[in-house]
């Protein structure tokens, strides 16, 4: 309930008002990583980018991607992905992200299905590595009883950065409500940034 009245109060306040939130929010974080993370360059970009993924390999199964429950799903899980950078430096960055992914896996039994992933959460980096983490709502497209399901999902990757556009690389695992099962695969994306620049406090 909380989710949904933050995401209401945000889309109905004014569009200067939530440009001003963000500018707050950035110049408050890189105020504080200014202060306490070494080499963090006080004068860096901000703002939102957008994207989309081709995902590979996905797959529904009882461990992490890394093991061998499945060879994941020959079918694309394409998807699309929105961010609002807060640290945008070299070697450090910050993004809020919103992800909607259209899921083709595989199960254990070797049997095809599919899912709309909707993720919510925080993307961290540092240098060309990055760390996401958040809360994942999950629409099956089948008869198992269990149509909708949300739990937290984790997953890293690399980023390339040329200016405002990047490419990356993610391995992520949106786990079940039960916590014991997992939907987890690949995913190829490119971004690209709408951001400014702005000097640290």
């Amino acid at each position: 309930m909380f989710r949904i009245s933050l995401i209401v109060i945000m889309l109905t306040l004014p569009h200067k008002a939530k440009a001003d939130i963000f500018l707050a929010t950035h110049l408050f974080l890189s105020g504080l990583a200014s202060q306490f993370i070494p080499d963090y360059a006080a004068n860096t970009s901000y703002g939102p980018y957008a994207g989309a993924t081709y995902g590979f390999r996905y797959e529904v199964g009882d461990t992490y991607k890394l093991g061998e429950d499945t060879e994941g799903s020959e079918k694309t899980s394409p998807g699309i992905v929105l961010g609002y950078h807060f640290l945008n430096a070299d070697m450090y960055k910050l993004a809020l992200t919103y992800d909607r992914k259209y899921a083709n896996y595989q199960t254990t039994n070797e049997e095809e299905g599919e899912a709309v992933i909707d993720s919510f959460g925080l993307r961290l980096n540092y240098k060309i590595f990055a760390f996401k983490f958040g809360w994942s709502s999950h629409a099956f497209d089948d008869d198992s009883g269990n149509k909708h399901d949300g739990a937290s999902y984790t997953g890293f990757g690399i980023d390339l950065y040329w200016g405002k556009f990047s490419v990356f690389l993610d391995l992520t695992s949106h786990y079940l409500e039960d916590r014991q099962k997992y939907i987890a695969g690949g995913d190829f994306g490119i971004r690209w940034s709408f951001g400014s620049e702005s000097g640290g406090l």
